[in-house]
């Protein structure tokens, strides 16, 4: 299901419905948020960090291609370099290989800088463009009700259960 057929249905609350702003953000600005969380969580293992990531890695593969064409291992340098190292190469080709399939990337070849063999570069479409659009919008109203959820149940002092 993309970020656009979720709707604001999935982010009701009660009767409340979301209308999230949507607010410009750069790709690397978006990553180094995500990263952040990320990095406050090795106590839950690798294996929640990896659920987590799951559902969120399309929705920062569309920003990161918004900000620039990009070629599939730098997508993982990406992660890594901000802390996301759980994200192979195995991971990322499947899922650009999705996203392509579904409209919201393209690809083309171009010679490699270092002399290689050419590479494939991703760039969004269109329809990605919407999607992202749509996915930030989605990501502000969830991350931002489960930081009201979050801060709302923290201790605020005294023993801890």
């Amino acid at each position: 299901m993309s970020w656009s057929e979720t709707g604001r249905e999935d982010l009701r609350l009660g009767a409340t419905h979301c209308h999230a702003p949507q607010v410009s953000c750069g790709a690397w600005q978006w990553l180094t948020i995500l990263c952040r969380m990320a990095k406050g969580l090795p106590a839950i293992g690798d294996q929640r960090r990896s659920q987590l990531l799951r559902g969120v890695l399309d929705l920062c593969l569309l920003s990161l291609i918004a900000e620039r064409p990009c070629y599939g291992f730098e997508f993982v340098a990406a992660l890594a370099d901000n802390g996301l190292d759980l994200v192979s190469e195995g991971s990322i080709y499947p899922l650009l290989a999705r996203l392509e399939r579904e409209g919201l990337i393209s690809s083309y070849r171009a010679p490699s800088a270092s002399g290689g063999a050419p590479r494939k570069y991703y760039r969004l479409t269109e329809a990605g463009h919407t999607e992202l659009a749509s996915g930030r919008a989605v990501w502000h109203a969830f991350s931002g009700r489960v930081g009201r959820i979050l801060t709302a149940t923290e201790p605020t002092g005294g023993s801890a259960p």
